[in-house]
């Protein structure tokens, strides 16, 4: 049995983290979660929020930004063709909707192009040529996976256990 498995999409991602100087964000707090109005990006978490101690140095933020897509091979070699200098514009872009003057207190920056483990949906990934991948080979073999569904859920995954469960019975 053929598995089209050239038909799973994982999205690639960019993970900035950015050292600033204490100074950023004045006297205001930094909240946890960040999502920036009009952003193409996830937004930023800062990276210190559940620190108990009273005088703190540098701040750390990690920016977010998904390249979500019907064609995820062709974003990934996009991502991966950004040298330093594109990924460090691309973020700054960003993040300046908020922090207009964010460079002013940049300290360090770290660039992390990752896959995200968990599939994408994608037109045709739940009914399409994928779902013949969901049988077994030979009755011998029997694929139990929430990749194969289009949609990496807790729930999926249990409903693929017991069908998996229900077909070696």
């Amino acid at each position: 049995m053929d598995r089209d498995t050239k038909s799973f999409n994982y999205v690639p991602w960019l993970l900035a983290t950015i050292t600033l100087k204490n100074e950023f964000g004045g006297d205001e707090e930094l909240a946890w979660d960040n999502v920036i109005y009009g952003s193409d990006g996830l937004g930023y978490i800062y990276n210190q929020h559940q620190n108990v101690n009273q005088i703190m140095g540098e701040k750390v933020i990690t920016y977010y930004r998904s390249f979500s897509t019907n064609d995820c091979r062709k974003a990934r070699r996009k991502l991966f063709s950004m040298d330093e200098d594109n990924l460090k514009n691309f973020v700054l872009d960003d993040l300046k909707k908020a922090h207009p003057l964010i460079e002013d207190f940049i300290i360090e920056m770290q660039f992390h192009k990752i896959g995200h483990a968990m599939i994408a949906p994608v037109p045709g990934q739940i009914f399409g040529k994928a779902e013949m991948a969901k049988q077994s080979i030979g009755n011998r073999i029997f694929f139990a996976h929430t990749d194969l569904s289009g949609i990496s859920i807790f729930e999926e995954a249990f409903y693929q256990g017991i069908r998996t469960a229900e077909k070696m019975i």
